[in-house]
């Protein structure tokens, strides 16, 4: 019930807005020139306007390659282009969606059923989480990695958490920041339960 109504509410948005903005446009070109040039790269148009800022293409390489079986769809029946478009921005939003409910599984899971359905409400009014969700903008398309690093911080699995910040910031150095205040926040959890663990310890050799 949950992923519907959230899910329903990103496609809402993905359908009435369906255009970019400025910031989307290094994404949205990279992945029209990979689902329809392919490897001639000698077309890409990043070749001849490269910006002036170094970016990745790995955030829009896997975009394209999920999205891609629905962009052939559409461009074997002549599909006008804006099709595509929205064929990203829906996959896009199915993955950073994806993740998040991992992280809502494990919010749930510690925390209980009522501070879910908060969790969820709050994200569903909040305008901007759903909205962006479905933009491929730079850190829309790390937040698929920051909601895996934060579920896994919660199931108390360190390692994979540390997996996940390590291919965030080789993905994109843009997210240093969010990989700094996760690995932080795990270092402090990671203190905290040491610490209850020790205290238990200490209580029971004392009884």
């Amino acid at each position: 019930g949950w992923d519907l109504m959230l899910g329903s509410i990103a496609a809402f948005y993905a359908v009435m807005v369906p255009y970019t903005k400025v910031e989307e446009s290094f994404n949205v070109q990279a992945m029209h020139d990979i689902l329809y040039h392919n490897h001639h790269i000698e077309k890409y148009d990043h070749l001849e306007f490269p910006g002036v800022v170094p970016r990745t293409f790995i955030g829009a390489l896997v975009i394209a390659i999920l999205s891609s079986p629905a962009v052939l769809i559409i461009r074997v029946f002549h599909v006008p282009k804006i099709y595509s478009l929205l064929a990203v921005r829906l996959v896009l939003g199915c993955v950073i969606l994806t993740t998040l409910r991992l992280f809502r599984v494990e919010v749930k899971r510690k925390f209980g059923r009522h501070v879910e359905a908060f969790f969820v409400v709050l994200t569903a009014i909040q305008f901007h989480v759903l909205f962006y969700s479905t933009r491929p903008l730079p850190n829309i398309l790390a937040l698929a990695l920051v909601n895996l690093a934060y579920s896994f911080w919660f199931k108390g699995n360190y390692l994979r958490t540390l997996q996940a910040l390590v291919c965030l910031l080789w993905c994109h150095h843009l997210s240093f920041i969010h990989c700094y205040l996760c690995a932080v926040l795990t270092f402090i959890y990671r203190l905290q339960e040491e610490n209850v663990n020790y205290q238990l310890i200490i209580d029971n050799d004392v009884s």
